[in-house]
């Protein structure tokens, strides 16, 4: 296929995919070090073209257009692990703090699955914005350029999934009070994943 400025559609989509899938994951993959990331990326990359085709103007060339949201893509899985790893480590040392009641282990297992529950529950664009956000380190005009909507779009979904989870938190708040050595350590927690 001849490099050229290009607008994508179901005609010209699987061309590009059978064209650059595996140049695009060997260079991903080399980036990455990890194989299934490389894929992961790779698909994210031809998803979004795909979802974004009616309004998508490629003005380089479709080869430079992947390369530039592959290293973008790339930096995100960094960071992503990075603050996974951060969260493992602030994790692992609140929950040294935590007796070994096993009613507060209980309940702090729980106050995690509700959390995915909130971020399950939101709206599609909402959870995106927060995952990106919280999860890969994103900020907001890195968000907005990644999905195409204005940075004030990103701070009203931001604020809305925000005030959906926090909502959804308050009633592990109340809980905690009256296990008073966990009240402390949860309240952390949830400051450390909401605000």
């Amino acid at each position: 296929m001849k490099e050229k400025y290009l607008s994508i559609n179901a005609q010209n989509f699987p061309e590009i995919y059978d064209l650059y899938w595996d140049e695009l994951f060997s260079f991903c993959r080399h980036h990455c070090g990890d194989e299934e990331g490389a894929k992961e990326i790779v698909q994210l990359i031809f998803i979004s073209i795909w979802e974004r085709r009616d309004e998508l103007q490629i003005e380089t060339s479709m080869k430079g257009y992947l390369y530039g949201a592959a290293k973008l893509k790339i930096l995100e899985y960094h960071r992503r692990k990075a603050s996974k790893a951060k969260f493992d480590v602030v994790y692992s040392a609140e929950l040294d703090t935590v007796s070994n009641n096993t009613e507060e282990h209980i309940l702090h297992k729980n106050l995690f699955e509700e959390l995915q529950s909130a971020i399950n529950s939101l709206p599609e664009r909402c959870r995106q914005v927060y995952l990106m956000s919280r999860e890969q380190g994103m900020d907001n005009r890195l968000i907005a350029a990644t999905l195409t909507i204005t940075e004030k779009a990103v701070e009203g979904n931001m604020t809305r999934a925000l005030r959906h989870i926090r909502n959804h938190l308050k009633v592990f708040r109340t809980l905690f009070i009256f296990f008073t050595p966990l009240c402390r350590v949860t309240d952390d927690l949830c400051n450390y994943i909401i605000i």
